[in-house]
Formats: C-alpha cells, sequence, structure tokens
C-alpha cells in the first residue's frame, strides 16, 4: 500500500504541473498584444521555436501534432507582416502592388512547396517502383510531419526575413513582430487532452545567422562575384541583380526538370511540381520589389503620411537582387534534397559562363546610347560583342588587355575609354557622326568611383562647346574630368591634361574663371583656376580649417612667380558657437575682407557638404 501511495502521489504532483485542457475554440490571431521583443533581448531571437524546444512530450504520439502547432505558430507570424504592410502602405504603393494578392500568393507558394518537400523525403517518389500512389505515400511514417516541417521553415524564412529588413536602421522594429504567446500556445497544445507534455526553462535561442548552403561551391556564385555589381553605376546595378535573378531561374527550373526525370510515373508528379515552380517564380519577383520598397523608401510609413512617396534610387537595384537571393536559396534547398535523396554527389549544374557572359556583355551594349556603359571583368577582348560592338578596331595602338570599358553619347559624339589596370593604361576614342576618329591616350591621375559620361559646355571661353569626360572621383566628394577642347570652326578637339587637376569644376564664364573645391569633414577649401600659357592654372586659394573646433582659421594664397603663396591668415574666435562648420569661418573671412575680390563673385557655399 505504502508503495502505491508513493505512485499516486508522484503521479499527482506531475498531474499539477500540467494545464487544464482547454475546451474553448482555436483562439484568433491576437492584433493588440504587446511586442514580445524587448531592449535587453537581441532583435534575432526566436521566441516562436525557442518554446517548442523547451517542450518534452510524450514519444509515443505522432511527432507531427506539435509540428502541425508549430507550422500554425509561423503562419500567424507571416500573416501578421502582411497586415502590418497593407495598413501602413503608402496609398501609392498600393497602386502597383496588390498585398492581398501577394499574402494569398505567398500561402499557395508555401503549400505547394511544402508538400513537394514531403514527397521527396518521406514517399518513394523517386526511383522507386510502385503501382499505387497509396503505396508510394506509406513509404515513410513521417509524411505529415515532413509536409508540416517544410511549410514551418518557408514561413520561418520568409518571417525573420522581413523582421531583418525592417530592424536593418534601428534596434527597435517598427513592427511588433513576434506576436507569439507561449502561455496561449501552452493551453492550444492539449485542448483536446490528446497529449501529456512538460516545459523547461523557456530560453530564447539566438538565432545563428543567415541560412548558408551546405552541399558544395557553386559556379553561379562565383562567377557573379566576377562580373556583377562591380561599376557602382545604380541602373547598371539594377541590370546585374535582374541578371543574377534570371541566372538562378534558370538552375532553378532546372532543378525541378531533375526532379520530374527521376519521379516515378506511377505518382504523376507533373501537377505537384509544375505547381510549385509556378508559385514561387510567382511570388518572388514580388517579395523582391516589396522589400526593396520596404527597405529604401518612405513607402511604409502609415495610411495617414502626409508626405510624398519617395522609391529611393537604390530600389530598383534591390528589387532584383531579392528576387535573385530568393531563387537561389530555393534552388539550393531544393538540391540538398535532390542530392539526399538520390545519393548524388554532387548536382548537374547547367550554369555555362561563357554564353552568360555574352548574354550578360549584350545585355549591357543595348539600349545604352545617351548614358554611360562600363564593363568589369578583365578578359573583354575574348567577347564577340564587345570586338563587334565597340570601337577597340578602330584604335592604332589598342591596349593589350580591356578591363573597364565606358561608352557615352553627347550629341554628335560618341566617347569610349578602354581601360587597361595592368598597365595602368587610359585610352580615348571620339567618333563623330561623320566618321571622324581621334585617338588620345590620358595622362591624367587616376581616381576612384569608376569612369565615363560626358557633359559639354564651354571650358575656355571661346564659344565653342567642350567635351567634359568624368575620369572619376576622391576624398571630400571631389568630382575629376578630363577636357576635350572644340575648335572653333573646325572639327575634332584638343586634350587639355591640365583640367583633369580641377576638383569638381564650375565654370564662370563672367569672370573667365573656373571654380574648385571641395569639403571635408575639418576643412572647406575654395580654388580659382584661370587659362595660364594655354594651361589651367590655380591662381587664388581659401582654405578654412576647423580642427574639430578648437584652432578656427581661415588662409588665402594667390599665384605669385609661379608658385602659391600665403596672403593673410585669419583666426577666428576659438570655440564661439558656430565656428566648429569650416564653411562658418570660411564666410566669416569674406565678411570681414579679403586680399582678391573675386572671393566675392563665387558662392562660398557652394561645395558645403559636398563630400
Amino acid at each position: 500500500m505504502k508503495r502505491l501511495g508513493v505512485w499516486i502521489l508522484i503521479l499527482a504532483l506531475c498531474l499539477t504541473g500540467c494545464r487544464p485542457a482547454a475546451v474553448e475554440e482555436e483562439p484568433a490571431m491576437p492584433t493588440d498584444v504587446p511586442s514580445v521583443v524587448t531592449d535587453d533581448v537581441p532583435m534575432y531571437h526566436d521566441p516562436i521555436s525557442g518554446f517548442y524546444g523547451t517542450l518534452q512530450y510524450d514519444t509515443r504520439y505522432e511527432s507531427a501534432y506539435l509540428a502541425e502547432r508549430e507550422t500554425e505558430a509561423w503562419e500567424r507570424e507571416a500573416r501578421h507582416i502582411f497586415a502590418y504592410l497593407n495598413e501602413n502602405a503608402h496609398p501609392t504603393v498600393e497602386t502597383f502592388i496588390d498585398f492581398e494578392e501577394m499574402e494569398e500568393d505567398f500561402f499557395t507558394y508555401a503549400k505547394a512547396q511544402a508538400l513537394l518537400d514531403a514527397y521527396i523525403g518521406y514517399t518513394s517518389l523517386l526511383q522507386q517502383d510502385t503501382e499505387s500512389w497509396g503505396e508510394a505515400v506509406m513509404y515513410g511514417t513521417g509524411f505529415g510531419a515532413g509536409e508540416m516541417g517544410a511549410r514551418k521553415e518557408i514561413y520561418r524564412n520568409f518571417v525573420e526575413n522581413w523582421y531583418e529588413t525592417m530592424t536593418w536602421l534601428s534596434d527597435i522594429s517598427p513592427l511588433d513582430c513576434y506576436i507569439f504567446l507561449p502561455e496561449e500556445e501552452l493551453e492550444r497544445l492539449n485542448q483536446d487532452g490528446r497529449i501529456e507534455y512538460t516545459m523547461g526553462n523557456y530560453d530564447l535561442a539566438e538565432k545563428e545567422g543567415a541560412w548558408k548552403e551546405d552541399i558544395l561551391e557553386n559556379p553561379i556564385d562565383g562567377w557573379a562575384s566576377q562580373w556583377l555589381y562591380q561599376d557602382g553605376a545604380t541602373y547598371m546595378m539594377s541590370a546585374d541583380g535582374w541578371m543574377e535573378a534570371k541566372l538562378w531561374e534558370t538552375e532553378l527550373r532546372h532543378a525541378y526538370e531533375v526532379f520530374s526525370a527521376h519521379a516515378n510515373p506511377a505518382v504523376e508528379p507533373e501537377k505537384t511540381v509544375v505547381g510549385a515552380r509556378e508559385a514561387l517564380l510567382g511570388f518572388a519577383p514580388v517579395n523582391g520589389e516589396c522589400l526593396a520598397l520596404f527597405s529604401y523608401s518612405n513607402a511604409f510609413m502609415g495610411k495617414d503620411q502626409k508626405d510624398g512617396f519617395g522609391a529611393g534610387t537604390l530600389a530598383r537595384v534591390d528589387h532584383g537582387i531579392n528576387c535573385a537571393r530568393y531563387y537561389r536559396r530555393a534552388t539550393l534547398l531544393l538540391w540538398k534534397a535532390l542530392l539526399d535523396r538520390l545519393e548524388m554527389d554532387a548536382p548537374e549544374w547547367q550554369f555555362d559562363s561563357e554564353n552568360s557572359r555574352e548574354e550578360l556583355l549584350e545585355r549591357r551594349f543595348q539600349g545604352t546610347e545617351g548614358r554611360e556603359l562600363r564593363l568589369w571583368g578583365g578578359e573583354l577582348l575574348t567577347s564577340g560583342i564587345f570586338l563587334s560592338e565597340s570601337g577597340y578596331k578602330r584604335l592604332k595602338t589598342p591596349p593589350q588587355a580591356v578591363d573597364t570599358y565606358s561608352r557615352s553619347y553627347n550629341e554628335d559624339v560618341c566617347v569610349e575609354v578602354f581601360r587597361d589596370e595592368r598597365e595602368q593604361r587610359d585610352v580615348v576614342l571620339l567618333t563623330s557622326e561623320n566618321g571622324l576618329c581621334q585617338e588620345i591616350e590620358l595622362t591624367s591621375p587616376r581616381h576612384e568611383a569608376g569612369i565615363g559620361g560626358v557633359t559639354r559646355t564651354d571650358v575656355n571661353f571661346d564659344g565653342t562647346d567642350d567635351l567634359l569626360l568624368y575620369i572619376g572621383g576622391s576624398r571630400g566628394g571631389c568630382r575629376f574630368n578630363a577636357a576635350f577642347l572644340g575648335k572653333p570652326g573646325e572639327e575634332g578637339y584638343r586634350y587639355a591634361p591640365s583640367f583633369s587637376e580641377i576638383p569638381s569644376p564650375r565654370v564662370d564664364a563672367e569672370h573667365g574663371v573656373i571654380w574648385g573645391g571641395s569639403d571635408y569633414n575639418y576643412g572647406h577649401y575654395y580654388y580659382a583656376y584661370e587659362i595660364l600659357n594655354g594651361e589651367y592654372q590655380m591662381t587664388h586659394a581659401l582654405e578654412a580649417l576647423s580642427e574639430g573646433g578648437s584652432h578656427p582659421a581661415c588662409r588665402e594664397s594667390l599665384r605669385k612667380d609661379g608658385a602659391m603663396v600665403e596672403v593673410r591668415y585669419w583666426e577666428a574666435p576659438a570655440r564661439e558657437k558656430g565656428w566648429s562648420n569650416p564653411v562658418d569661418i570660411m564666410e566669416a573671412y569674406v565678411r570681414t575682407g579679403t586680399v582678391w575680390e573675386g572671393w566675392g563673385w563665387c558662392d562660398i557655399r557652394a561645395y558645403e557638404r559636398y563630400g
């Protein structure tokens, strides 16, 4: 009897640790609950998986039960994000993004892809001889749990992707993300009284970082890193993003084809494969566009926002990049599942780097009239499209290699730049509509930020427009140009190397001066250049230094006997409010009187915060 009493006491204690079974219906998604993300919890902690990881349940019960509950929790979180997007989107966004349709497409994709993933892992769908669909499904007892687990991972990846997007600018998310409440989940878990469970210490497990492939190095990433995202031009990066998306989409379609080729004919997988593929390809672009708008615009500020909608200069870029990342992850996950199931050593990559490179080059050569075009990669001379479309063959002394190519148009002149990084050569080809070609080798110093882009203006004040070719920039927001001077009444241009020394040139035709300048953190610099003996030479300089506000001063210099000489040094009142800004110091100096009257002609604040 004593032994029986002890067992009764132990059983009673165990039962008191469990919540009573809930009899009410499953609660709807809460809409006004506080966020579980607090200041002392890192932003990527995941309370949903953390909670389920602490549960200990009767192992005799099928695992699909808890997988289904966790999947439902992540589904509610995903729907919460769609509700947030729909509620806070700028009205303009709703003219081209239907959030209700986007939500429907996402869950359609999640259902179709999860079902396909379960077929791969938990049936005899692949390389097995079965005569009935039922026999194929019964190959694995965990089919239901596998489908739920796959769907959960799709939901979770979506939520975490958006959570990261919403928090990348600050530690405080604009979304009360993770509305999941463990207390409610405990009640839901045992609402039908079918399972016994206990719960350990509730600890939020930190997110392990971005998802990483573990199958093998793939040729697409290697090629993309070499050929894409090199020039920094927004419109070109946009083309790169879509190019990479197209590459991964091609490989994704191939992965689905491999799946169909190895599938058991008895189960007729065509509908499942096609459905999952088309649902994914339909959702990814819209998701990428929405992510881009959220990251780089004021598109999500609330329905009552009065400000105009600004898409942001990078929205188009990230649109393609996000889509490419979506395809990439789906492709690698699908390949991993196929490799494991088919016991293959490596995927059958269909990526053709040579054809893809030619396609990229052809894409960049098309529709480039009137704007610069840059290509990076080092081996352009092996490209047929490059040799046929560029003026390389017309050069008399062509570079041995072409690492960077730029083509710009301005009215009737085409300006091409061929850059050889190894020999440090920059060869320019000017081609007029009448067929006149001029080959010029630049002797200007090299700068960062690329090359290309042509403007037309008169920089030597002779009444004839000249050509300015952008040749890069440097610290302080400086932009430098190579000048090709037009000849009045004649064809062709004359290269003026001395013009390339002028930082961010501004033409003052009234006074015959080219202004230049820059603005660093603790210094503001203004220069005047004039044409002396046929060359552009600095004739006056004004420099304001603050050194963090401790020793504000201004120095004026002018050219004497071929050299710049200091003519006045002025110390501003030390540590006085407002003197930490060097532009304020320079402006105050000009008010006190300058040695050269020309400082009254220019806009002293023209280069303010230029860098």
